[in-house]
């Protein structure tokens, strides 16, 4: 069993009524922070140059999930660095 195998397995055991309102609170805001870095990163010149390119080569890079796995996990991953 690999480490995201075992962290899966561990987080897959946990209550939602076990956590701390600490833990949920902060779990709330890495979401939201998560969500708000993604969401401002899609207009940057990175991810706009990697969806010009997926287009390029007959794929679709738009967010309703019509574009292969590889072109998914190039465009969402840009986003990210």
């Amino acid at each position: 069993m690999n480490t995201t195998q075992r962290l899966a397995e561990y987080v897959s055991q946990r209550q939602f009524e076990t956590l701390s309102p600490e833990t949920i609170a902060v779990s709330k805001h890495c979401l939201l922070d998560f969500l708000g870095v993604t969401i401002a990163a899609c207009d940057e010149p990175l991810v706009r140059i990697v969806k010009d390119q997926v287009e390029e080569e007959g794929g679709h890079a738009h967010a309703d999930g019509d574009v292969d796995d590889a072109n998914e996990e190039a465009i969402n991953s840009s986003a990210f660095i």
